[in-house]
């Protein structure tokens, strides 16, 4: 599956209705068959996505792995894409991520939330300041090692 070019934005409601860009659920393995992604998320804007409250806020990209003993996993791949005005740009929920990629992404004032199995590769992306990511920016056990420079990704440190 392919979600390319596409702009997400005034979705949901603040404090009444939470506003989601993509959310995919089930991916399976493919990695082992082929080494390809079963999901790619390529080129898009999300922008202004609400929160409901807390508890539920604006996503840009979920992906939901709901079992792991059936070998899902969270095998896609998230890039060049823009997160802006969304409080959690990505989030990988309930699976394995060791099949996944994050990079080359906008993920300025947005954090990344990974409450999967294993690491989740998020590098290089570009975390809205060149020192990198702020530890409120990052969930989980993500790898954000080497980062963008810049919000073009033309200079990676």
């Amino acid at each position: 599956m392919k979600i390319t070019d596409n702009k997400f934005y005034d979705l949901g409601v603040l404090g009444s209705y939470q506003g989601v860009g993509v959310y995919l659920q089930g991916l399976t393995d493919w990695a082992t068959t082929g080494n390809t992604f079963a999901a790619i998320i390529d080129g898009n804007e999300f922008f202004n996505l609400a929160d409901k409250d807390a508890a539920e806020p604006g996503v840009g990209v979920g992906i939901e792995s709901p079992n792991t003993a059936n070998n899902e996993a969270a095998n896609a791949k998230i890039s060049n894409n823009n997160f802006s005005n969304v409080s959690v740009g990505f989030a990988a929920v309930g699976g394995s991520v060791t099949d996944a990629q994050v990079e080359l992404n906008n993920f300025n004032n947005s954090t990344l939330i990974n409450l999967d199995v294993g690491s989740l590769d998020a590098s290089p992306n570009w975390w809205g300041n060149v020192t990198g990511p702020t530890s409120s920016q990052i969930t989980g056990e993500v790898n954000y090692s080497p980062w963008c420079a810049d919000e073009l990704c033309s200079n990676i440190i």
